[in-house]
């Protein structure tokens, strides 16, 4: 699928899915899910505890998924991933890369040079050259 319709589909996917597809290979020329757990999601329902991978941008529901690297907890209303706290778990922060925002609840990075401001709530940090959203602290603004 191209960048320019898998940016299409991401615009109208839940929370999450559409950070998978804009993560999943456009922002460094690629074409490949940024992993295999992005292309085979569960189904998620309203009301249920889960976390959101900055890796990869998935949404996924608490006991299903044990954590792994940095992610945000929070719940699922809506259909939409709605944060609580900040961020958690281990791995790199402040990576080089593109400075931008990462959306927590439409699930889209937002570059800093594409005029916008900050949508909140969001974790500030940089698309890597791989692809990967690498936070600049574990503060997330609401």
């Amino acid at each position: 699928m191209s960048c320019e319709a898998r940016n299409a589909r991401a615009a109208t996917a839940p929370a999450g899915l559409a950070l998978v597809a804009l993560l999943a290979g456009c922002a460094s020329g690629g074409g490949a899910p940024a992993s295999p757990a992005a292309a085979s999601r569960p189904v998620i329902t309203d009301q249920q505890r889960g976390w959101l991978s900055l890796a990869d941008g998935g949404v996924h529901v608490a006991g299903d998924d044990t954590p792994l690297g940095l992610y945000v907890a929070g719940v699922i209303e809506g259909g939409r991933f709605v944060p609580e706290g900040d961020v958690l778990g281990q791995g790199p922060i402040g990576t080089p890369g593109t400075p931008g925002w990462l959306d927590l609840l439409e699930g889209g990075f937002h570059p800093r040079q594409d005029g916008r401001e900050p949508p909140r709530p969001c974790v500030e940090g940089t698309l890597t050259a791989d692809g990967a959203f690498s936070p600049a602290s574990r503060r997330v603004t609401y």
